[in-house]
């Protein structure tokens, strides 16, 4: 049996101070994935040159069977009016979430949101969460869960919203209009260096080329422009 139930005591009063569960060297270790709580404690001993005092109280067959006993400790020394260091009430505490395995579970904020109703603007219909509304359409609760937020429009041509919420509009941002206009590089003037020769366009470059028995194409053009090559047909070339 690797998995059992652990203790942390005050050294000065022997009180019971956390509850915990783990695995292998988990109850000695002090200052591995402990919150500010319960670190703090420890941290308070180790400046007066003490340590907590480690005990493991039962081991256990399956895991699961550690953290209900965990719950059941925690749950146990507070009615007594222990103050622990524990910041949950231990065990899983729920299916979804970032699990801890000595603070159990704490909800994520997309675990959150999972858990609020759900209206399909487009249809009319009711959901009770994102996964049961994705389920139904063959989406992923990110891309709803998105949609709700007003980041984005739509998934899979529908509108979702938050119950409650459904008078909430999107807005597309405006694009901020481009300084200069875009023009494609391929009609861009290029100018051949080495010969001081400007062409309307890649391609002109390219024809004129082929006529000094130095074939190359566009890519050649464009690569020498922006460095990747440098040069193309034994030229220089630049944006004119």
């Amino acid at each position: 049996m690797e998995h059992y139930t652990y203790i942390h005591k005050d050294p000065r009063t022997n009180e019971i101070k956390y509850v915990g569960k783990g695995k292998g060297n988990r109850y000695k270790e002090l200052g591995k994935r402990r919150f500010a709580k319960h670190l703090n404690w420890i941290k308070s001993l180790i400046s007066i040159n003490l340590s907590p005092i480690c005990e493991i109280l039962e081991y256990f067959e399956t895991e699961k069977e550690a953290y209900a006993k965990e719950k059941e400790l925690i749950a146990f020394y507070r009615d007594q009016g222990i103050d622990l260091k524990n910041m949950a009430d231990g065990g899983r505490g729920g299916i979804s979430g970032k699990e801890n395995q000595n603070y159990g579970i704490f909800e994520t904020p997309m675990a959150k949101a999972n858990r609020r109703k759900i209206v399909c603007i487009t249809t009319g219909e009711f959901f009770n969460s994102l996964t049961e509304a994705a389920n139904k359409y063959k989406t992923c609760t990110s891309k709803i869960s998105l949609v709700c937020q007003l980041k984005r429009h739509h998934t899979a041509g529908l509108i979702f919203r938050y119950e409650g919420e459904e008078h909430l509009i999107f807005k597309r941002k405006k694009r901020r209009p481009s300084k200069t206009p875009h023009m494609p590089s391929h009609r861009k003037r290029v100018l051949l260096v080495e010969l001081n020769i400007v062409f309307e366009k890649i391609m002109d470059g390219v024809r004129f080329c082929k006529e000094q028995g130095r074939p190359i194409d566009r890519s050649g053009i464009r690569g020498a422009i922006s460095g990747k090559n440098k040069t193309a047909g034994g030229y220089t070339w630049r944006f004119a």
